[in-house]
């Protein structure tokens, strides 16, 4: 069996006319003229996958190289404000489970559990 030979032709993007006609009012896309009043468009196809190509969720990589955005000063203060809050936030989870962990009365279980059930929220509510 012959191997298959990738040409650049079949890698390189194919284009296809599209003809844009009113039918009702409502705009239909064809490969044909449909009249005088056509408009016509060109369609852009990507090349398809490799015959036996797993398919992806991935996104596809970028045509051009790109740098990450430059925030303003207030926005990047914002960052580190949050991850400040984030530290704080874990610092007394942690400080819970170890008391949690160390005993505690029936008394107290009721207010501890309820502290900890908060500090999970907050944890959750600030995406930390």
């Amino acid at each position: 069996m012959p191997a298959l030979d990738p040409s650049p032709a079949a890698e390189a993007p194919r284009q296809r006319a599209v003809f844009v006609c009113q039918q009702d009012g409502v705009p239909v896309f064809t490969d044909r003229p449909c009249g005088s009043a056509a408009g016509q468009r060109a369609l852009t196809l990507d090349a398809p996958a490799p015959p036996g190509a797993a398919p992806s969720t991935a996104p596809p990589r970028p045509r051009a190289s790109t740098r990450p955005r430059l925030q303003p000063e207030g926005q990047a203060g914002t960052a580190r404000a949050a991850d400040t809050r984030c530290a704080t936030l874990r610092r007394q989870l942690d400080e819970l489970d170890q008391r949690m962990r160390d005993g505690y009365s029936s008394r107290d279980a009721a207010r501890l559990w309820n502290r900890w059930r908060d500090l999970k929220g907050r944890l959750r509510a600030e995406r930390c």
